[in-house]
């Protein structure tokens, strides 16, 4: 994907730097950067976006929120 491919770059470098300290969130980078597909990606943005949201809300105890899918 030429759209793209600066944004991807960007994120394999911040999924290689917090490799294996999020595991929901390495889950969901590592579809977001294999996939091909535009719409995928957007969809995989997402749910990246919400997992860090979780996290970071998690680990300041603001959020007092089960994780869902």
């Amino acid at each position: 994907m030429k759209v793209w491919s600066a944004e991807i770059k960007e994120l394999e470098k911040f999924y290689d730097s917090l490799k294996g300290q999020f595991p929901d969130l390495d889950k969901e980078l590592e579809r977001l950067i294999k996939t091909d597909d535009e719409n995928v990606v957007l969809i995989y943005a997402r749910r990246c976006l919400y997992s860090l949201f979780y996290i970071i809300c998690h680990t300041l105890h603001v959020w007092k929120y089960e994780r869902r899918t």
